[in-house]
């Protein structure tokens, strides 16, 4: 897995990508804002993307490929998601079930980190609340909850 910084000449030919994500659908003025504090991230098969132990938080949007997202030890079956949708990780303190997100196919995304996205969401709350809703919505696919 590899990680690369969006230079600005590179924003122009990646919004097409970006607004391939529900959560920026009618948010154009969002888009290079959002590029500007993102970066690359490729992936290979098999490759841990994020999980809480080491260290790596935040979002994945998934451009091209497919992620599972994980409960290690939790006992909750994986649930995989494709282009298009978005993956999170973030540090929900101790004793919190945490997931992992691992690549079943490669592919490549746009990884913003927690902070990050927290210093977009100031300026974007739309897009915000938007993803928050559409994260709860995957946390439940993912744990078989029925909230």
């Amino acid at each position: 897995m590899r990680f690369e910084t969006i230079a600005p000449a590179q924003i122009p030919a990646l919004r097409q990508h970006v607004h391939r994500f529900a959560t920026f659908m009618g948010y154009d003025e969002a888009v290079d804002a959002f590029l500007a504090a993102a970066s690359i991230v490729r992936w290979d098969l098999s490759d841990r993307i994020m999980d809480r132990q080491g260290g790596a938080t935040g979002l994945v949007f998934v451009a091209e490929g497919q992620v599972s997202l994980g409960f290690p030890g939790g006992g909750d079956p994986e649930t995989t998601f494709g282009q298009g949708t978005v993956v999170a990780v973030m540090d929900l303190g101790e004793g919190e079930a945490t997931p992992t997100v691992d690549a079943r196919e490669p592919g490549w995304g746009f990884h913003i980190t927690a902070s990050a996205f927290d210093d977009f969401s100031r300026l974007h709350p739309g897009v915000q609340r938007r993803l928050g809703r559409l994260l709860r919505m995957q946390y439940r696919r993912a744990t078989n909850l029925n909230l």
